[in-house]
């Protein structure tokens, strides 16, 4: 999910999503119509700012260890539901997803353990339930230490996209084919989905249905993606690579575009020096920049920050998790520092469609 505010801590990005701060809004919202006091907002805010830190710590877990692992992370993004972080690129064997999904929740676990000698009365959170729902200063830790261990516990939850679900398939693939262990570990967590579902139903519970529903979609997309790379596993990016596209000069000025913004629709364009992509630009941000003030501006001086260009030698599986998410939108690809082409997960999408069409034709027609 693409963050709707995004605040930097060194190396990292950590985003907020629109949903996260809706529901603040909506705590909130409820304090105030219930009458409660200004000080027990004040509690529940600090509370919430608790929790989302131990949710950041957590996901810090895993960073780390991709990290370790040689895996680029610099994005986490917060949603009601919790965290989540982007992998440059996906675990190569099932040791490396298994450790990097089950850090997480060791650093859960270990902030829980060690917050029980500093709890009121020393009283872990198995010996004193009814104070997890008090707000004020001497119940704070003691949120904090449930918190962590809740955390802990429900990442292990076997179904994705909990660490549970990619743990239980890093297991499965020691003993099987990767695709068929993420099948099995989709299977176990459509099972998970719906015990929530029916016990959500029986107990008159908006949020466990809620929550096993949420659970089936993402198993859905898990297959897709898994679905995907089963699909470009031996296939290189130059092998799909888009070279139907239209460059501006990066010293054309904006004026001087229009002819290209009027003969071509396509929705980027790739901005060159000679012949070395510098970054892409869209079409809207080109027609929202046409006015008096900006007409003769260089396109480049419109360039906002821009996906850098990958390297023809890439395998598919590699380029496809370098891409953005936007779908759409058109990656530069480079042989010695030279624009050879474009790609898109788009383009990647229907690379695989014509081919696997291609292959039924074949199999049928000969």
């Amino acid at each position: 999910m693409k963050p709707t505010f995004t605040l930097r801590a060194g190396s990292i990005s950590i985003g907020i999503h629109w949903t996260l701060l809706t529901l603040i809004g909506w705590i909130l919202i409820i304090d105030g119509l219930s009458g409660k006091t200004p000080m027990h907002t004040l509690w529940t805010l600090l509370a919430l700012a608790g929790i989302f830190v131990s949710v950041i710590l957590h996901e810090l877990g895993h960073m780390l260890m991709a990290r370790y692992f040689g895996i680029p992370v610099t994005d986490i993004v917060l949603l009601p539901i919790g965290g989540a972080i982007k992998l440059k690129r996906q675990p190569v064997n099932p040791r490396q997803e298994i450790l990097i999904s089950l850090s997480g929740p060791v650093v859960s676990l270990l902030i829980g353990l060690i917050m029980i000698p500093f709890l009121p009365d020393a009283r872990p959170i198995w010996k004193a339930i009814p104070l997890f729902m008090r707000s004020g200063g001497v119940n704070f830790l003691f949120l904090m230490h449930a918190v962590n261990l809740l955390i802990a516990l429900i990442n292990m939850i076997p179904a994705f996209p909990m660490d549970g679900g990619r743990i239980l398939r890093g297991i499965l693939e020691i003993f099987t084919a990767p695709m068929k262990a993420t099948s099995i570990a989709i299977w176990v967590g459509r099972i998970v989905a719906l015990l929530f579902i029916v016990s959500g139903m029986l107990n008159m519970n908006v949020l466990l249905i809620a929550t096993g529903i949420f659970l089936l979609l993402q198993g859905t997309f898990e297959k897709r993606d898994a679905l995907i790379r089963a699909g470009l596993s031996g296939i290189a990016l130059r092998d799909m690579l888009v070279h139907d596209y239209r460059v501006i000069p990066a010293g054309m000025s904006l004026r001087e575009a229009l002819v290209p913004l009027t003969d071509y629709r396509q929705p980027y364009f790739v901005i060159v020096d000679g012949s070395r992509p510098v970054g892409v630009i869209s079409r809207v941000t080109m027609l929202n920049h046409i006015d008096r003030r900006n007409i003769d501006r260089a396109v480049i001086d419109l360039l906002e920050e821009s996906h850098p260009a990958l390297d023809i030698s890439l395998s598919a599986v590699a380029a496809w998790d370098e891409l953005p998410a936007e779908t759409d939108l058109i990656v530069p690809v480079t042989s010695n520092g030279e624009l050879t082409g474009v790609i898109s997960r788009d383009a990647v999408l229907e690379y695989l469609m014509l081919h696997e069409q291609g292959a039924a034709l074949e199999e049928v027609y000969g």
